[in-house]
This record gives C-alpha cells, sequence and structure tokens, in this order.
C-alpha cells in the first residue's frame, strides 16, 4: 500500500501541475516552474508533500506563498491510489482504476477552477469505461452501455428543466462515467453526487458564503462519487436497499 500511496502523491502532484496549466493556457510541457518568480524548480522542491511541507508552504527562490491545492492534490492522489489498490489485485483492473483515479481528479481541479469539463477528457473517461464494462461488469458491454443511457438520460432531464442550472459537460460526463456501472450502480453514482453536492451548497448559503445565484461547479461532486462508487458499489447498494 506504501507504493501505491508514493505513487499517487507523484500523479497527483503532475495532475496538479497539468490543470494548473491547462486553465491557464499553457503547455503542460517544460519544467515546472514558480508562478511568482518563474525560477525553474529543482527536484528538491517537487518532493510530493514534503517538499510543501519542508518550505512552509513557500517558493525557496524568493518566498512567495504556494496555494494548497498542490498539496492536497498530492495527498488526495495518494490516499485514492492506496485504496484502489487495496481494492483490487494487481493487473489489468487495477491499471484502469488508477487511469480512472487521475483522470477524475484532474477533471475536478479544472472544473472547480473554470467550470468546464475539458471534452478530451471525457472521451478518455468513456474509451476506459467501455474496456472496464466490457472486461469486469457482470453483464459485459451491454451492462456498460445501459449504465451510461441512464446517466445521460438522467442528467439531459435535469439539464432542460434546470434551463442552465447545471452544464452540458456535466451531462456528458456523467454518461461517459456510468459506462463503467451498471444500471444499479450509476444510480447509486449519481445519488452520492446529488446528495453531497446538495449538501455542500445548503452549507455555503447557510454560511453565506456563497450568494443563491453564484454558480458552485458540480464536477468535483460527479468526480467523487465516481470515485466511490467504483469501488465500493456492492456495499454501497446493500447498504442502501436495507433501508427498506
Amino acid at each position: 500500500m506504501l507504493f501505491y500511496f508514493v505513487l499517487g502523491t507523484i500523479m497527483g502532484s503532475f495532475i496538479c501541475c497539468c490543470a494548473g496549466r491547462l486553465v491557464n493556457g499553457r503547455s503542460i510541457s517544460g519544467r515546472s516552474a514558480c508562478d511568482a518568480c518563474w525560477h525553474k524548480l529543482a527536484a528538491r522542491d517537487l518532493v510530493p508533500v514534503f517538499s510543501y511541507l519542508f518550505l512552509r508552504g513557500r517558493c525557496r527562490y524568493c518566498g512567495a506563498a504556494i496555494g494548497s491545492t498542490c498539496l492536497w492534490a498530492e495527498l488526495t492522489g495518494g490516499i485514492a491510489f492506496a485504496l484502489c489498490g487495496w481494492q483490487t489485485a494487481p493487473g489489468l483492473e487495477v491499471v484502469l482504476l488508477f487511469m480512472l483515479t487521475g483522470i477524475l481528479l484532474l477533471i475536478a481541479l479544472i472544473d472547480w477552477q473554470v467550470q468546464i469539463i475539458p471534452d478530451a477528457l471525457i472521451f478518455v473517461v468513456a474509451v476506459g469505461g467501455l474496456m472496464y464494462g466490457g472486461l469486469y461488469l457482470p453483464g459485459g458491454i451491454t451492462d456498460s452501455l445501459f449504465g451510461g443511457l441512464i446517466a445521460f438520460g438522467i442528467m439531459l432531464a435535469i439539464f432542460m428543466i434546470s434551463r442552465g442550472g447545471m452544464g452540458g459537460g456535466d451531462v456528458k460526463f456523467s454518461a461517459a462515467v456510468g459506462l463503467w456501472f451498471g444500471v444499479d450502480a450509476t444510480l447509486m453514482f449519481l445519488l452520492l453526487a446529488f446528495i453531497t453536492g446538495g449538501i455542500y451548497s445548503a452549507v455555503l448559503l447557510v454560511s453565506g458564503s456563497k450568494a443563491g445565484k453564484e454558480a458552485i461547479p458540480f464536477g468535483p461532486f460527479l468526480c467523487a462519487a465516481a470515485f466511490v462508487t467504483v469501488l465500493y458499489a456492492p456495499y454501497l447498494l446493500s447498504f442502501y436497499w436495507n433501508l427498506f
């Protein structure tokens, strides 16, 4: 598990860097540099988690404050990869889960900052979902397609009813994620996303942190729900049905 955690922190650091560059319209290639002084960062400045803590969240060269986003992305990646390794035996399945985890983290970071889910990333999720569904879902590719259709239909209906309250990217992304699940797990995925997103929105409104008409990105909640569902769908479904 330690290996998976370290691997996840490295991936989280890379993903955070990619998200920051994509959001600002920069190329993801090239060496990392401080956003304040543009000094090229050395290897010792890029050790996930430890570099941030050792430098106390500041650039080694100019002393400018460094946002904590990458620290949280690194920790999230590490924990997520460790959970994937814990739940899944080594092989192609865990590789696909690592891929999904990385893309979910990237989408969450981008959508949180600019409220956009890139079509290219949605396409990768969809292709991975068809592969995963064909190999590991009980109903195979048919189960995968039904999951995608159910997610698309529900989210499209909400999109049309809300009249702009939900983005089109959320609809397409949900359909792509649904390809990783069967019908029941897809419904659980959407339920989790709406519950967590609703609770977060309610807390912000009650606390006055957000105005009533201020948009809250839904992508990060879809990403979190997708990750939990892909690992724990059987347990979640069992718990849900035992409530009745």
